[in-house]
């Protein structure tokens, strides 16, 4: 028998994205770093601002440079935008794939952005 693998909406994420996004990067290891100029997305209100910032227009792909946790990527999605990930880390690339139940809409590349070519 298949299994489905739930369908992850921001929603279903915690109010605290602050602790949610430290245990996951406890849980795989992963430490925000300087070198790579990481930050992780863990203010709901600051989410909403930047998409709403974006004046999105769901018919142009949306980029998005270094998805981490995803927190900004399940909003892009959710706004019924196509999203282009490019993530340096390959724990973080890999989660990110995980959130393909947005079904073609959603591509992660793994690697430097100002080297990764689209296929």
């Amino acid at each position: 028998m298949a299994s489905t693998a739930a369908v992850v909406t921001l929603d279903s994420l915690p109010e605290n994205l602050r602790a949610w996004t430290q245990a996951l990067a406890r849980r795989y290891g992963v430490a925000a770093g300087q070198r790579m100029g990481q930050h992780f997305l863990v203010d709901r209100r600051v989410l909403k601002d930047i998409v709403a910032a974006a004046e999105l227009d769901t018919s142009v792909p949306v980029l998005e440079v270094g998805g981490g946790f995803g927190v900004l990527t399940l909003a892009l999605l959710e706004a019924g935008c196509r999203v282009v990930v490019v993530e340096l880390d390959r724990r973080l690339a890999e989660g990110l794939r995980k959130l393909g139940a947005a079904g073609s809409r959603l591509t992660v590349l793994e690697g430097d952005v100002l080297k990764v070519r689209p296929a």
